[in-house]
């Protein structure tokens, strides 16, 4: 037997079956709600953007903290593979400051 969240249970029994693939968004930013009004079924990839997270924050960056741009050819492209931003500027300085501390 698998046990199932009150939220999907609820949804399921208004509105019929949720579709493959999808998750439950609460609309109302609260998830004990199990109001069916309330929910919506979206993509992993859409509840990560639509829910109050890190991953929605830094998605919404435009600029690194030292104002470097978060976009193009100044980010680290290991990095991007691996699924966030780092900015190239930054890291190529900070590599540089490594470097000059522990030169002998």
């Amino acid at each position: 037997m698998r046990l199932h969240g009150a939220h999907r249970v609820a949804y399921e029994l208004v509105k019929g079956p949720i579709p493959e693939g999808k998750d439950l968004h609460h609309l109302c930013h609260n998830p004990p709600c199990v109001n069916p009004d309330h929910l919506q079924p979206v993509t992993p990839k859409e509840h990560n953007l639509l829910s109050e997270n890190v991953t929605k924050l830094n998605t919404e960056k435009t600029h690194c903290p030292r104002g470097h741009p978060l976009a193009g050819d100044n980010l680290v492209l290991f990095q991007l593979r691996r699924g966030y931003r780092e900015c190239l500027t930054c890291k190529r300085e900070k590599e540089l400051r490594w470097y000059y501390e522990h030169k002998k």
